[in-house]
C-alpha cells in the first residue's frame, strides 16, 4: 500500500491537477487523498457512506475506504 500512497501523494502535488481544482496557493494547500480498495466485509450499500471514513493516522489528510465488490453468481 505504501507505493499507492506515494503515487497518490504525487498526484495531489501536481501543479496541473491543482490548477484544475482552482488551487493557486500551492505551498499552503494540503489536498485530501483517499485510497479506495476492495474489501468483501465492507457494507453492501456504498451510496450513503463517507469516503473519508477511516483516517490513516501516520499521514495528514489521507483516508482509506474499503468497498464490497460485486460477485458474479454462478448458475
Amino acid at each position: 500500500m505504501i507505493k499507492d500512497i506515494r503515487q497518490l501523494s504525487a498526484y495531489a502535488r501536481d501543479k496541473n491537477i491543482l490548477k484544475e481544482l482552482k488551487i493557486n496557493d500551492f505551498t499552503s494547500s494540503i489536498i485530501s487523498c483517499i485510497i479506495i480498495y476492495p474489501n468483501n466485509s465492507a457494507e453492501e450499500n456504498f451510496n450513503n457512506r463517507k469516503l473519508k471514513e477511516t483516517e490513516m493516522e501516520q499521514f495528514i489528510q489521507f483516508y482509506k475506504c474499503g468497498i464490497k465488490l460485486p460477485v458474479k453468481k454462478l448458475i
